[in-house]
This record gives structure tokens, sequence and C-alpha cells, in this order.
């Protein structure tokens, strides 16, 4: 039997936070994941993302990524 992995608890590594990251970003706040991201051209980080990277530090947020999702 496959483990299941829960989304409460872990963490989502988005790289990019336009319009898609962002509601990805919010969405997975709800569901109780920590939300971390990089983003070359931040306009301000929303209350529910916990950190953005530039984008020559993606190994230091990849790092700490549960799951990955890349909204380029």
């Amino acid at each position: 039997m496959t483990p299941v992995k829960h989304l409460a608890g872990s963490t989502l590594g988005l790289v990019g936070l336009g319009g898609i990251g962002l509601e990805m970003a919010a969405r997975s706040h709800i569901s109780g994941m920590r939300v971390i991201a990089v983003d070359p051209a931040l306009k301000g980080t929303p209350d529910y993302v916990e950190a953005v990277y530039p984008p020559d530090e993606l190994h230091q947020m990849l790092a700490q990524a549960d799951f990955i999702a890349i909204s380029l």
C-alpha cells in the first residue's frame, strides 16, 4: 500500500507568483500548508506566503519543499 502524504503541515514550493501562483498559494494555505516561493518580479509578499526567494536562491527553496508547483 502506498503511504498517504497529508497536505496539512507540509510545505508547498511555488515557482512563480503570478495570478495562478497566488491562487494556488492562497488555497494551499487554507489547506494548512506552509507556502514558500521563488519569483523574479515580486510585487509584495501576501500574508499567506511565508517567504519569497529570488531566482538565484531556487535551490534553497526546493530543499525545504515537500511539493513543487511551477506556474510560469
